[in-house]
């Protein structure tokens, strides 16, 4: 169904994607998963050509980690393992899943899980990660719907008029605007915002991802 995942070197574009300057994401939904909104999930359709859609757990200091839908679906099947870790019942102290290594430490007498790939560290707590969960629902219906959107996106920016920023800003209301669809019945907690610039609060004192 979605053409564009079987293609190797379109996975590791999206796996291994360091984010110093975020990526610009049509039509996308941002969801914090902290009550600072210090660190969110977002999905969206990334215009780096090829356009594709693109899930991403970041942070307000710029950490991005893209996972691919077929890892963002392993994480979810493993989410009962990630949880023994945390409780010290799985075999090991960490858990590979797909380009992922998941593993669990203490931090300032917190029990913080750190998902790790090639390039990009993102931590958080036990209850964030199940906020993060919380969301698989949204995530596939908003997926589905925005893979049916990427062969237009990329018919229309490549439209002849100039500049291209032009060109997509009058063919796409803002981020989060969008009103196409609405994937607020298959989400726990709805939110859609513009990243702020800077946070000072940190899920837990210390972390620095």
């Amino acid at each position: 169904m979605y053409a564009k995942e079987s293609s190797a070197s379109y996975d590791v574009k999206k796996e291994y994607n360091i984010t110093e300057h975020r990526a610009v994401r049509l039509l996308s939904r941002l969801y914090d998963l902290t009550n600072t909104g210090y660190k969110f999930l977002e999905i969206g359709i990334n215009v780096d050509p090829p356009s594709y859609v693109e899930i991403a757990l970041g942070d307000h200091r710029g950490h991005e980690l893209s996972l691919s839908l077929e890892t963002w679906k392993s994480l979810y099947e493993q989410r009962g393992n990630i949880y023994k870790l945390f409780r010290n019942e799985y075999k090991d102290n960490f858990i590979s899943v797909g380009p992922l290594t998941v593993s669990v430490f203490m931090l300032n007498y917190a029990t913080i899980v750190r998902l790790d790939s090639s390039s990009v560290r993102i931590m958080m707590t036990e209850t964030t990660l199940r906020r993060m969960f919380d969301f698989n629902g949204c995530i596939d219906v908003t997926f589905e719907r925005l893979a049916r959107l990427v062969n237009t996106v990329d018919t229309k920016l490549n439209c002849k008029m100039t500049p291209r920023e032009s060109c997509s800003k009058k063919l796409f209301q803002p981020s989060g605007k969008y009103t196409g669809f609405d994937a607020r019945h298959a989400c726990p907690s709805y939110s859609t915002r513009a990243l702020p610039t800077s946070s000072r609060d940190s899920e837990v004192p210390g972390i620095a991802p």
